[in-house]
């Protein structure tokens, strides 16, 4: 059997980080188009989105004032029945 040699790195010298080459004329290219087209994409989204959110907005105002004025009219409607027991207290009962 022969001896096994293990290759250490030198503690001098630092290990290489690998760099990315610039990319070529098309690559650059194709990269530039594909952020076009992601930026175009999330622009669309957040449209809809602020769409639907308006949307959403405005049938909750809506419910809101249904809900509003039909508190107005049990409010009127209770003060109308508090009325009717006050009057009914001071009334004689008939015999």
């Amino acid at each position: 059997m022969e001896p096994k040699i293990v290759l250490e790195p030198s503690p001098s010298i630092p290990p290489q980080r690998r760099t990315r080459k610039p990319p070529s004329g098309q690559a650059l290219e194709r990269r530039r188009r594909q952020n076009r087209a992601a930026q175009l994409a999330f622009r669309q989204r957040s449209k809809k989105q602020m769409e639907e959110m308006r949307h959403e907005l405005i049938k909750c105002l809506e419910h809101n004032q249904t809900m509003r004025s039909r508190v107005c009219e049990l409010l009127n409607r209770t003060d109308s029945l508090k009325k009717d027991l006050e009057v009914g207290k001071h009334q004689p009962k008939a015999p």
